[in-house]
């Protein structure tokens, strides 16, 4: 069979297919061109195979919680990160996370994955350097109008940005302020504090949060960074007017958020931060400025009639000071306790946003309040195992459109989704 040439044609078109198996197949065959149709056919199909094949294969129900999770990624990837966690889906989760820089700059900067991978790429994974990258170049921009008449098959649509950053703004005076009472900020760029301040829709608190970042890791340079599109800008030296019309656009934004005692001495506990988020100061059913009111008023004893005495109140639940204790109480008073709790707690992250100005900028999530965590219980010795109160609460929360994190014994109530109108 080594000197027919159409097994050594059939050997060089197809070397997948042994040569042993082709001389037998060419013996069979009614003629080589019949054969080589038939092999073909056979190669065309082969990808068809293969990705029946594999798309036939079982994973782990980990490993669809991963995909969900991480939907770039390849399954037969994620089974082995499973497998090298020993099947443990948290520490899965935990290690890709940490490994993937392309989250770590979605963490920071708030834009989507395909969004936030040119600027890694460009940037060599160096995560700092991709988030100056976006702070300095990124536009967020939005859609407007060009005129009161729009022609139904030819519209004019324009597009803006969605922030423009203006000398006596209140964000613009309120960073400067936290610039001169932090020593560790004029260690960066100004230009940079600028630029971020525009990022972040004008956000003092998310522009103190990135600068931490570049300051703890000692990468103060990044901001400096011509090739990053940035150019080298002075501090402006403290104005007394200044911090004047500051505090005459919003009386209660007193001193700037200290940065923390990692970065240095000048970072005071003394003074109040700006943006503090204020843990919860109210009771159940009475509002703080009520108690004080009637605290302050002189006590006037008049004469009363022998009345025969109510009895004695159920006791409110135990006020923490960042939520509620619905231990004790029915499933009833549960319901209307936690119902006016969270409607105090909204109001009061709402009153901040107010003075804030800019109100649109601001999600679903509280910027201004610590998170309210109720504690429920986990229901042991009720009926079932399972907690009424816990069952109720949440329902309620979902129905007035908190969003809320469950833990064992409670919830923690974070924000609110938008209502409709």
């Amino acid at each position: 069979m080594s000197d027919l040439p159409e097994l050594d044609m059939l050997v060089d078109a197809f070397p997948n297919y042994p040569r042993s198996e082709l001389a037998s197949r060419l013996l069979c065959a009614s003629s080589p061109e019949v054969l080589f149709n038939e092999l073909l056919v056979e190669a065309a199909n082969e990808p068809e195979h293969a990705l029946a094949a594999s798309s036939a294969k079982v994973f782990h129900p980990h490993v669809n919680r991963l995909k969900e999770l991480f939907p770039t990624a390849q399954k037969d990837n994620l089974a082995d990160a499973l497998h090298r966690n020993n099947g443990c889906l948290d520490k899965t989760i935990e290690h890709m996370l940490e490994n993937n820089p392309v989250h770590n700059l979605v963490s920071l900067c708030g834009l989507d994955d395909a969004e936030a991978a040119p600027y890694m790429a460009r940037n060599k994974n160096d995560v700092l350097r991709a988030l100056a990258d976006v702070i300095s170049h990124y536009k967020k921009r939005k859609k407007v109008r060009t005129s009161r008449i729009q022609a139904p098959n030819n519209p004019s649509v324009a597009y803006r940005d969605s922030y423009v950053l203006h000398e006596h703004s209140t964000e613009l005076l309120q960073l400067k302020e936290c610039i001169w009472a932090e020593s560790a900020l004029q260690e960066l760029n100004y230009d940079f504090l600028l630029k971020s301040l525009v990022f972040f829709q004008g956000n003092v608190s998310r522009v103190l949060d990135v600068s931490r970042v570049y300051i703890e890791a000692g990468c103060q340079s990044v901001t400096f960074d011509h090739r990053l599109g940035f150019q080298v800008k002075e501090v402006p030296k403290p104005s007394t007017s200044a911090s004047t019309l500051l505090r005459s656009k919003s009386p209660s934004l007193i001193s700037p958020r200290p940065l923390g005692p990692k970065l240095g001495a000048a970072s005071s506990r003394t003074s109040p931060p700006i943006r503090e988020k204020s843990p919860l100061a109210f009771g159940v059913g009475v509002k703080t400025s009520l108690v004080n009111t009637s605290r302050s008023k002189p006590s006037i004893h008049l004469a009363q009639p022998n009345l025969p005495k109510p009895a004695p109140a159920k006791p409110a639940p135990h006020i923490k000071p960042n939520g509620l204790d619905l231990h004790g109480c029915t499933v009833v008073e549960s319901v209307n306790i936690v119902k006016e709790a969270v409607s105090a707690w909204w109001k009061e992250e709402k009153d901040a946003r107010m003075v804030e100005g800019h109100i649109d900028r601001y999600g679903a999530r509280a910027e201004f309040v610590d998170p309210l965590r109720i504690i429920t219980g986990r229901g042991i010795h009720s009926a079932g195992g399972a907690s009424k109160i816990r069952v109720s609460v949440i329902r309620l929360l979902s129905q007035e459109g908190y969003l809320i994190d469950e833990y064992v014994g409670s919830v923690a109530v974070y924000g609110r989704k938008p209502r409709k109108h």
